[in-house]
């Protein structure tokens, strides 16, 4: 896990909420707090969809960022910032990882990647978190290679999107 300090706050944000960046992730949850907190359980309620829908559409555990994305933004717009806002976006790609890196071997492990967005007292920062599904022999053998390799993507991902970091923590 690492913290990555975003410096152009207003550029990164403007990315996030009016540009496509983070479009394709999951929404595991979004909290803002402006005039009051609001808390969205990203979690998509299967029971609101008829058969049909389900059938034809892109329904998965998570909302995408794209579709909770203009919601989060008509809390915060306005001439004040937010007091704060705290988003968990979940990775769409789970095997990604293990495909984008040499140096990561063939592990039967199973792996969320998440990136946790924090905005509070006029500081932004972005996590790189790993969440191992299963632990196996071979996995505690290797050492935590899939958290290194989600925390390379994320400081490359931030580095080609052209989001300056302050600092790694």
């Amino acid at each position: 896990m690492k913290v990555y300090n975003i410096l152009d706050i207003k550029g990164f944000t403007g990315a996030l909420f009016n540009g496509v960046l983070f479009d394709d992730f999951f929404t595991v949850q979004a909290e803002i707090t402006t005039y009051n907190s609001f808390l969205i359980d990203g979690r998509i309620k299967k029971e609101y969809y008829d058969t049909d829908e389900i059938k034809d559409t892109d329904i998965d555990v998570y909302s995408r960022w794209r579709k909770l994305k203009p919601i989060c933004f008509n809390l915060i717009k306005g001439k004040k910032l937010p007091v704060s806002f705290a988003l968990v976006f979940k990775f769409p790609q789970k095997d990604f990882i293990i495909r984008q890196y040499d140096k990561m071997p063939q592990l039967e492990q199973k792996a969320d990647y998440y990136i946790n967005i924090k905005y509070n007292n006029k500081i932004l920062s972005c996590t790189s978190v790993c969440s191992i599904n299963t632990f196996t022999a071979e996995f505690l053998n290797k050492g935590n290679l899939l958290q290194e390799a989600w925390d390379d993507f994320i400081k490359f991902f931030l580095k080609d999107n052209n989001i300056a970091v302050e600092s790694e923590l």
